[in-house]
Formats: structure tokens, sequence, C-alpha cells
């Protein structure tokens, strides 16, 4: 039922407790634009919007929206 152009967004926050860095990849069909690492102690905003719902050849674009650090 996923439609061009359905959009979310989701946010990942990093509480290690040491200098470890998470970082952000993606399937077939994904397309991802901005920085995908979020560092110790940071918070990071992304936004996926689905580019092609056709079956088969699904695609989708993760957008990086900020950084908050903490």
């Amino acid at each position: 039922g996923c439609r061009v152009g359905t959009a979310f967004e989701f946010t990942i926050r990093n509480t290690a407790d040491a200098a470890e860095t998470i970082t952000v990849t993606a399937g077939s069909g994904a397309t991802l634009s901005g920085t995908m690492t979020i560092a110790q102690n940071n918070t990071k905003r992304f936004l996926v919007v689905v580019t092609n719902a056709l079956l088969g050849s699904e695609a989708y674009t993760v957008y990086s929206l900020g950084t908050i650090v903490h």
C-alpha cells in the first residue's frame, strides 16, 4: 500500500559509553543523501521518501536532516 512520495522521519541517538560511531546503511533500492554517521553523544534525524513503489523495483531515498550534540 505504499505510494511514491510517502515519507516518514526517524531519529537515532548514540548513547555509547565510548567513542563508537553508528553508521546508517541501506539495502537494495536505496539512495543515501548526506552524512550517515552518528558520533557518540549525538542524535541525528533522517527522512525516508519512497521514490518507486512498483513491485520488484521498490526504491527510496534516506536524507540526513541534521545532528544534535548532547
